[in-house]
């Protein structure tokens, strides 16, 4: 009896410095059931709010370890065991993750919960992008605050979507508009703004594009024997495959990325009458899929080309042929730098005149010649034509009218 009366007489003195309420906290029992759970597991940099769901039985409190960021809002009971603790995060700016930690007192009991909000670096993913030639990458997040984005390189291509509301998730799809084949990369940004304040910035690089590119991609050539030189751009090096045994490439300087160089190849003459074509294969880059052809047509050699009698053909079905043991020729040097030949046939005294050929003419070039053919009763034929030189030995020369198929063969040297 007498202990109870001293714990009485301890008593009364508290008892009339607080209130009965704050007196009924201090002596409360501890909870039976005791649980904080937060109401999302991954917070984001933009998710500027979150909540914790308390399970207590008796009266409890909370309060941030950290006060430097986040604020307890507000705390809401919704039933006789149940509670909500509403804390405000702010937008986090910075790159790296930032953690704070919850904590909950009822009674003697204290549970503490961590809360661990993102950096912009895991906001949007992936956080830069990488381009190669014109193929789109995308871009996804869970905005927790509106959203618009822009770009500082007009050669990026930005979706239609360009702005967003918080809590709708985004999947952007970003890509260049055209490939890049220069040396090296270009840079480039897509910049997010959140909540009208807050810039989160992604780099975009674009990567050079593998390219083997030529100066020609087809060549015709005529039926002679040459030597064709061709310039080569490209950024990868490449392997060439002549696609044919009549095109030889000459020995070069071993290719490498960004890299500007000639190739050299070898064009046999084409002894037939008919054209033909080669493929001349470039390929480089990854397993040779970067490739390019050139395509070589050659002309036939022209039939006449195989006759070697000096004569006039195709002229009105009638071929007048001069042949050595029955004609006998001649050689004039005119003024104007060209010749006139002079030619009898013996057979019917026929006599031919050609005049107007150069001393000099290159093959493919053109001359004007007249040509009269006359015997002792009247005169044959007389025509000036305009003639192209089909080709040229030590011995002949072939000629044929242009837009026409009349051919003259000619000596190269009559004294």
């Amino acid at each position: 009896m007498k202990k109870i009366l001293k714990i009485a007489a301890l008593l009364l003195p508290l008892c009339m410095a607080m209130s009965c309420e704050e007196l009924l906290e201090m002596l409360q029992t501890d909870p039976t059931v005791f649980q904080v759970t937060l109401t999302s597991d991954s917070i984001n940099a933009s998710q500027t709010e979150v909540s914790a769901k308390v399970v207590c039985d008796v009266k409890w409190t909370a309060k941030l370890q950290d006060p430097s960021w986040g604020k307890i809002s507000e705390t809401v009971s919704s039933g006789e065991n149940l509670g909500v603790v509403v804390i405000g995060l702010g937008f986090n700016q910075g790159k790296e993750k930032r953690s704070n930690v919850l904590v909950v007192t009822a009674g003697s009991k204290t549970v503490s919960v961590s809360i661990d909000q993102e950096g912009t670096d895991a906001l949007i993913k992936p956080g830069q992008l990488q381009l190669r030639g014109v193929e789109p990458a995308t871009l996804n997040f869970m905005p927790g605050t509106a959203w618009t984005m822009t770009s500082d390189a007009d050669w990026i291509a930005l979706p239609e979507r360009k702005s967003g509301l918080a809590g709708i998730e985004a999947s952007l799809s970003i890509k260049a508009k055209e490939e890049f084949v220069d040396v090296g990369t270009r840079e480039g940004k897509v910049t997010f703004t959140f909540d009208d304040t807050y810039k989160v910035d992604v780099p975009v690089t674009q990567y050079q594009t593998d390219a083997i590119i030529l100066e020609q991609e087809s060549l015709n050539l005529d039926y002679k024997a040459q030597t064709i030189t061709l310039r080569v751009d490209s950024n990868v090096g490449y392997t060439v495959l002549p696609g044919a045994e009549w095109v030889h490439r000459l020995p070069a300087s071993a290719t490498k990325a960004l890299n500007v160089s000639e190739e050299t190849f070898v064009i046999d003459a084409n002894p037939t009458s008919l054209a033909r074509t080669a493929a001349v294969t470039f390929a480089g880059g990854e397993q040779g899929k970067t490739f390019t052809k050139l395509t070589i047509v050659q002309e036939g050699r022209d039939p006449i080309l195989d006759i070697t009698t000096c004569g006039l053909y195709g002229v009105s079905g009638t071929n007048y042929e001069v042949k050595p043991n029955l004609m006998q020729a001649s050689r004039t040097l005119n003024g104007d730098g060209t010749y006139t030949y002079r030619i009898l046939l013996y057979k019917d005294l026929t006599v031919c005149t050609l005049s107007g050929l150069p001393v000099v003419q290159e093959d493919e070039s053109k001359c004007t010649l007249r040509l009269t053919v006359s015997n002792l009763s009247s005169n044959l034929f007389d025509r000036s034509a305009e003639c192209i030189l089909v080709g040229q030995d030590d011995n002949l020369r072939w000629y044929r009218v242009v837009n026409g198929q009349e051919y003259f063969i000619v000596p190269g040297c009559i004294q």
